[in-house]
């Protein structure tokens, strides 16, 4: 997972964000962080009302359009404004850039799949112009298929074309537009620059890839990684843009797109072949399949006044088969992340009346062995009509590449509770998925996932004194004492979404240090979780740091026990790195809070002296991952990629670790289980000594308890065994 670069929005003096006479230092930062070049998913930007979150998006979706308008000056009373801008900046990793891989050609059928004609007439593509093809660096994933591990190549610039390369004769020997040949492929790297003939050296390339490793980074894991900037600001009345040097990088400037949800009712899908070419839906279905609506109206011509009798069915044959080949399959599987549910199929009727329907059939079962139903999109969930609109408004224009992004605003109108929970869950897998960033602004706390606080944006007016406007909270973190001047964002974050309370009180909750051990430990959670069938489900939550002096250290412990105490948790576990900071934590709260707390030194039974969350890791993962260049101790991280980085690990499908790495977290999540069964028995004491007050003055009462007690005890412990760690 090497590390392309990072990259960020910047608002100043845009409204109320970045306003002159704020303070733009960086606990008033105006940067809207993005993540790891080259990923996606899904960023929420909450707040409350009038702070600004739609200034962000109008912000965004501006810049994409080239130009400011003059209503995007701020307008504060006695404010003297600077130059309005925003800009899209880049941090990028040009030691990625520098080697070149050769690939020795084309087998069959992937030079047959480069001479049809329809190719070479959309790209501009020759039998002898190959090395067009990679006229830009592209991603190169190490991965398998059916015959083995192999490299794949994906070409953004020719529509997500996929090569399949064997790395023995460097050959490739696959051509496929949707990467249905990858079977696993999550090593990759973005920007890799590849060229035609010769002898082939994909062995290195595959060396790279397997490692994690940075083509042309040597491995001095106390450094930083270098990265240039590159930036594209967008004004009143200029465009100011080195997009010149971004040639021969692979990496581009996003596109932005904007969604607004047309909704379609069943009288909508069923019209006269008259109005074919006048509704808005059919004119959006037709430009899905390519064809004309005028194909409809043709073919009614011909019958009515050529008495061609077969045109309407043929014409109805010949669009079923489009619908069916670019409708389909991409819907079921898009719609698969979304909800786990039966089958669609689609068609066209041409009724001899006149009458033209387009037909929704429902598949019970998903192997598609039962009879489909013809349904209305009336009769269905309103999850699926979420998801019709959004596919057939959206998701079907293939003009979305990787590295664009869409913005959508208060993207839980319409949807109950579950339907919210699933949309955000769709947007979060289908942007990883397909390296698109889908940033929406919410009110609805179901959009959020307490496994994934790190996506949430939160825009704060600024109290600081002589400030004006807002600012972007991009660190999400538990816990800022006062004197940090940052925002308590979880607290606010509810409080902003009007919801006072988060259910945490039986939760095992986690308290960590930072975002990267929030990010880490929960991204291992899954792996760790594997097939278990029964195992201890941790909140973890970042509490932003535990400070540098010992003021510092008691503010934040203070602050820790006001928190717990607020949200009612009654299974707390604070867990700091093994360094000194970290033991002056450790002690300190274990006199001021009664809560269970340990280091990782503590917790790896002592095997590592000061363990901190890098030293979980193997060297090799280390450098794999980055965790060396975006922790770094000696340096004040002001580019916001520790946060980055670890998202972007979060989000990688299918992580591998090597032997050393997993055996140390899994000592460390075996050891927690065992914390949260201790505290489960200790909150058996607790009940047990009220229930010895209650028998006081109820003895009868008092033994119904305990007999209830026992059982209860007793399923629980049965439940726990396998849990259990060897002693």
């Amino acid at each position: 997972m090497g590390i392309t670069g990072i990259r960020k929005i910047v608002f100043e003096d845009f409204r109320n964000l970045g306003v002159y006479g704020s303070n733009k230092s960086e606990t008033c930062e105006t940067r809207l962080d993005l993540g790891v070049i080259g990923t996606g998913g899904l960023i929420c930007l909450i707040g409350a009302n009038n702070e600004g979150k739609s200034n962000v998006l109008d912000g965004i979706s501006e810049w994409g359009d080239g130009k400011l308008t003059g209503r995007d000056k701020p307008d504060f009373p006695g404010l003297k404004a600077g130059e309005t801008w925003v800009s899209v900046e880049y941090l990028v990793n040009e030691d990625l850039l520098k080697e070149v891989f050769t690939i020795s050609g084309f087998r069959e059928p992937a030079s047959k799949f480069f001479k049809q004609p329809w190719f070479r007439t959309r790209y501009k593509i020759d039998d002898e112009s190959y090395q067009e093809l990679f006229s830009e660096p592209v991603e190169a994933i190490y991965g398998e298929n059916d015959q083995g591990e192999a490299i794949f190549f994906k070409l953004e610039k020719f529509g997500g074309i996929v090569l399949t390369c064997a790395i023995d004769s460097s050959a490739c020997i696959r051509v496929f537009e949707d990467g249905r040949d990858i079977k696993t492929g999550d090593k990759r790297l973005t920007g890799v620059r590849v060229s035609v003939g010769g002898s082939g050296n994909l062995s290195e390339l595959k060396e790279l890839l397997k490692q994690g490793d940075v083509p042309g980074v040597k491995k001095q894991t106390d450094q930083n990684v270098a990265l240039k900037p590159y930036k594209k600001k967008v004004g009143l009345d200029r465009v100011e843009c080195d997009d010149r040097d971004f040639q021969g990088t692979g990496i581009a400037f996003p596109k932005i797109f904007a969604y607004e949800e047309v909704k379609v009712k069943d009288e909508e899908l069923r019209i006269n072949y008259q109005g074919v070419e006048q509704s808005a839906f059919f004119k959006m279905l037709f430009k899905v399949l390519d064809k004309k609506p005028s194909t409809i109206t043709e073919a009614y011509r011909e019958k009515l006044e050529e008495g061609k009798l077969n045109s309407l069915r043929s014409a109805e044959r010949e669009i079923c088969d489009r619908i069916k080949q670019k409708i389909d399959g991409p819907f079921n599987a898009m719609y698969e992340l979304y909800e786990k549910a039966g089958t669609y199929a689609f068609g066209i009727s041409l009724g001899d009346g006149g009458d033209v329907g387009f037909d929704i059939y429902k598949y019970e079962n998903k192997d598609r062995n039962d009879s489909p139903a013809l349904v209305s999109l009336d009769s269905q969930s309103e999850g699926f009509q979420k998801f019709f609109h959004f596919f057939f408004n959206f998701l079907y224009k293939d003009e979305i590449r990787q590295g664009d992004i869409v913005l959508i605003d208060e993207a839980e109108n319409s949807l109950s509770i579950p339907a919210q929970k699933k949309f955000g869950s769709f947007l979060r897998d289908f942007g990883i998925g397909r390296g698109i960033t889908f940033i929406v602004s919410t009110h609805s706390p179901n959009m959020l996932d307490m496994d994934h606080l790190n996506e949430v944006r939160m825009v704060v007016r600024n109290t600081k004194e002589g400030a004006r406007g807002s600012w972007i909270a991009n660190d999400f973190s538990v816990l800022h004492q006062p004197s940090y001047g940052k925002v308590d964002t979880l607290k606010e974050i509810f409080e902003a979404l009007g919801t006072p309370k988060l259910h945490l009180k039986d939760k095992r909750v986690i308290f960590v240090e930072g975002i990267m051990d929030y990010n880490i430990f929960g991204a291992y959670q899954k792996n760790y979780r594997g097939d278990k069938k029964q195992f201890t489900q941790f909140i973890f939550l970042p509490i932003g740091g535990v400070g540098g002096n010992n003021k510092e250290i008691k503010e934040k412990v203070e602050a820790l026990g006001n928190f717990i105490e607020d949200l009612d948790i009654n299974y707390p576990f604070l867990l700091v790195d093994g360094d000194q900071a970290g033991k002056n934590m450790e002690e300190e709260a274990k006199q001021m809070l009664d809560i269970g707390i340990t280091t990782l030194t503590e917790a790896l039974g002592g095997s590592r002296e000061n363990a901190t969350l890098e030293s979980l890791f193997s060297q090799e993962d280390q450098e794999k991952f980055s965790l060396r260049s975006c922790k770094s101790k000696d340096r004040e991280d002001k580019t916001g990629i520790a946060a980055v980085v670890s998202s972007a690990l979060k989000n990688t499908p299918n992580l591998e670790f090597t032997e050393e790495t997993k055996n140390n977290l899994d000592t460390l999540f075996t050891f927690l289980e065992k914390q949260a069964n201790q505290q489960k028995q200790a909150s058996f004491r607790e009940i047990e000594s009220i229930i010895a007050k209650i028998a006081k003055r109820d003895p009868n009462r008092a033994e119904e308890l305990k007999e209830k007690l026992v059982d209860l005890q007793h399923l629980i412990q049965d439940a726990l065994a396998p849990l259990q760690p060897a002693e």
